[in-house]
């Protein structure tokens, strides 16, 4: 699950981007892309992820504390 809270990319995920970016070499020319999944957080978490992450982990994952 840990994983999944920071930012994690499957192979899929992966192979997908890289078939992508062969598919459109040509337009967008070469360069550095990161590939990453979207936080599951948003601003409003941040104080709480600082002093009170458990619950808000728990808010978007309420069975974490059974898989901890």
């Amino acid at each position: 699950m840990n994983e999944f809270l920071f930012r994690r990319a499957d192979s899929e995920d992966m192979v997908s981007a890289h078939l992508l970016a062969l598919d459109k070499a040509e337009q967008i020319g070469f360069g550095r892309y990161i590939i990453s999944a979207k936080t599951p957080f948003v601003p409003e978490d941040l104080s709480d992820l600082r002093h009170r992450t458990p619950n808000v982990v728990k808010r978007y994952f309420p069975e974490f504390p059974a898989i901890f």
